[in-house]
């Protein structure tokens, strides 16, 4: 009998057809419906790929023959994996193919702040400009600025590659300190929290979301930034504390803010829409088909990996 695996996204044929075949598919009927389809089903499945789905107690006390959980992404906080371990059941998630595409984003909202893209364009299009060279106009150079990157994994280290093309400085915060070897191949330097955010002209976020990092970041760091820094989270909206940044933004104590992360998505409080000096994205870090396709290979390698050899190719700890 083959593994049965539940999917939690309404596929259509011509896609599972390229699914490992010695495997067996369920998809949901709805994607609007997945979470009560998938705890319907959920009973007799070897296997589940979640696609945009909360994982949680009542999903896994459910599932009988439950093995592995993929996960569609790299965070994983809407998966109990604490829960999961205890139940001996695997979770993998996508880390290698959402590097690229989710340092991209943050860049474009980097740059759009910066030089003040999205102001010029509405400025334009409502001819609000006396002048093209009057002041408002005037954007901010990344040449010799420091960026100060919060989590330093895969994509942190990619957002500091990409920042070192554009000549910035680079500093780094992650719980473990790295080696002086890797810090001197990377030309990057450590700083304790607190210091990045007071040294550095650009704070671009990139940790996980969990019970240590929800709303990290408040009024004791958001205070120790400049009146001309800026903010990037590309990370999770939990890890900052939304009325913290609302007065920064709102009172010109930071330069600005690019935020593709919210706090309780899909709604974004309405007070952060009448901000002028805030960039907002739909948590589209890794929206464009080439990440999702990339991503959907790694989801189906990670779930097919355990069925042949018993490990996945990315386990969550």
């Amino acid at each position: 009998m083959k593994p049965k695996i539940l999917v939690s996204w309404p596929f259509k044929e011509s896609t599972l057809k390229h699914f490992d075949s010695s495997l067996e598919y369920i998809c949901v009927k709805n994607s609007k419906t997945r979470y009560e389809e998938c705890l319907a089903l959920i009973n007799d499945v070897d296997g589940l790929m979640a696609i945009d789905l909360k994982v949680d107690r009542q999903l896994l006390n459910k599932s009988k023959r439950l093995r592995v959980v993929g996960n569609f992404g790299v965070g994983y906080d809407k998966i109990d994996v604490a829960y999961a371990k205890q139940k001996n059941i695997v979770v993998s998630n996508t880390p290698h193919t959402v590097t690229l595409p989710t340092v991209e984003l943050t860049f474009a909202l980097l740059l759009n702040l910066t030089r003040k893209v999205s102001f010029l364009d509405r400025g334009l299009r409502q001819h609000s400009f006396s002048s093209w060279s009057e002041e408002s106009t005037v954007g901010y150079s990344l040449q010799e600025k420091t960026i100060g990157i919060v989590g330093f994994g895969r994509i942190g280290k990619s957002v500091a590659q990409l920042a070192q093309g554009f000549g910035m400085k680079v500093i780094y915060y992650k719980r473990h300190q790295l080696s002086v070897e890797q810090e001197q191949a990377l030309d990057v330097s450590y700083r304790g929290i607190d210091f990045l955010f007071k040294e550095s002209d650009v704070v671009s976020l990139h940790l996980p979301l969990n019970q240590d990092t929800e709303h990290i970041i408040g009024d004791q760091l958001l205070s120790r930034m400049q009146p001309h820094s800026y903010l990037i989270n590309t990370a999770r909206g939990g890890v900052i504390e939304p009325n913290a940044l609302y007065d920064c933004l709102s009172n010109n104590k930071i330069a600005g803010a690019g935020l593709d992360v919210f706090w309780d998505e899909p709604h974004i409080p309405e007070r952060f829409l009448a901000l002028e000096n805030v960039i907002l994205t739909p948590h589209a870090g890794t929206n464009t088909k080439v990440a999702r396709r990339n991503m959907l290979i790694e989801l189906h390698d990670n779930i097919s990996s355990f069925f042949k050899t018993r490990s996945v190719i990315s386990q969550v700890v």
